[in-house]
């Protein structure tokens, strides 16, 4: 019998509820530069994303990834373009330096 995925169950961070406007700022320390993929996407308005930017911003590495539904202008995010060939999404890409 062929079985797949791992034998023993993946441990799960623990989770974090509450506003992100105060919580986020709470984990700062904790994923200080680790996380390498954000997606920010929020129920309208969509200027919580940007709102929120900046505080998740600590816990990006050199090179991540930000996906956005909203555009953001924060300072050592750049734009990044769509590649050739990958389909037209109405989210806005960015790698955070």
């Amino acid at each position: 019998m062929l079985e797949l995925g791992h034998p023993q169950p993946l441990p799960q961070p623990p989770r974090i509820l509450g506003d992100p406007h105060e919580t986020l700022p709470q984990v700062w320390e904790r994923y200080r530069r680790e996380a390498a993929l954000v997606h920010l996407n929020f129920a309208p308005p969509a200027r919580i994303a940007a709102e929120l930017a900046p505080l998740v911003a600590p816990m990006l590495r050199s090179g991540a990834v930000v996906i956005s539904e909203a555009p953001i202008e924060l300072p050592g995010w750049e734009p990044i373009t769509t590649p050739d060939g990958a389909h037209e999404s109405r989210d806005y890409l960015y790698r955070a330096r």
